[in-house]
């Protein structure tokens, strides 16, 4: 009786458990979204990025100053587009300031300590002017565009230049959209 009873126990458990060697699978769709976020920002060397104004700090070598810069994209997508305000501010003196003059490192990167750009030198603008764009570029995300003004060296007049850039909506970059 022993025998079958343990025969049956036997049968009904392995007959009502379930296969294990079978595999199965779970597909999961899933989707996020994040906001777009578009900036430039003017930061001088070795400068942690302030969201503030860029102000202009000189230093004179044999008459000329210079202000070395780069203009770096702080948003998450590629700008194609952007514009730079010149405020110029005097703090004394009597008579007009100098003409700055912005130029683009093209190819390369300016050396602070010779004054020299490894790639082309390119004539952006000039502080005359109130403003300058850049446009028709593919700055991507985290890229930077290497920049330097240059001005004569004044003893009569004492100004405080600053930058501010500002990117539109429409000067980013459209997005290219894939379905996998």
């Amino acid at each position: 009786m022993k025998r079958i009873f343990a025969l049956v126990l036997a049968i009904a458990t392995f007959t009502s458990l379930p296969a294990s060697a079978g595999q199965s699978a779970r597909a999961v769709k899933s989707s996020s979204t994040s906001t777009a976020t578009w900036a430039v920002s003017a930061i001088g060397q070795s400068q942690i990025i302030t969201y503030q104004p860029y102000s202009l700090t000189w230093v004179v070598t044999s008459g000329v100053a210079y202000d070395y810069f780069a203009l770096r994209n702080i948003g998450s997508v590629p700008i194609s587009n952007f514009f730079v305000a010149i405020n110029k501010i005097r703090l004394s003196g009597n008579s007009n300031p100098n003409e700055i003059f912005f130029e683009r490192c093209v190819g390369g990167i300016w050396s602070v300590s010779t004054n020299q750009c490894s790639g082309t030198v390119a004539l952006i603008a000039s502080a005359s002017d109130a403003s300058f764009v850049f446009s028709g570029i593919n700055l991507s995300i985290g890229g930077e565009i290497s920049m330097r003004a240059r001005t004569q060296a004044s003893n009569r007049n004492n100004f405080s230049t600053t930058l501010t850039t500002y990117v539109s909506r429409q000067d980013i970059r459209g997005q290219q959209v894939t379905n996998s």
